[in-house]
């Protein structure tokens, strides 16, 4: 007697069936939550990666200010790209 068989026999039809739909639940939901885990992470290094270059890196109208007190850049030429980055 084979296992499919044996199970049958213990469990009836309706028995086999519910634990085959069982089965296919769970594997959906394993995969389900693999699909959300490699989401989150990818989400996650994009967001350190972010975080990571804004806390590193000086603010633009830091460095344009800098720039205007060296002397580097002409009133006009300050404002107008004070504009452009705001």
């Amino acid at each position: 007697m084979d296992m499919l068989q044996m199970m049958n026999d213990v469990m009836g039809t309706w028995g086999m069936l519910a634990m085959m739909l069982l089965n296919f639940l769970t594997g959906l939901l394993l995969v389900g939550i693999l699909i959300v885990g490699i989401v989150a992470g990818v989400q996650w290094l994009r967001s350190s990666k972010t975080r990571k270059a804004q806390s590193s890196g000086e603010a633009a109208l830091d460095i344009l200010k800098k720039c205007y007190a060296r002397g580097e850049l002409t009133k006009e030429e300050f404002e107008g790209r004070k504009r452009d980055i705001a």
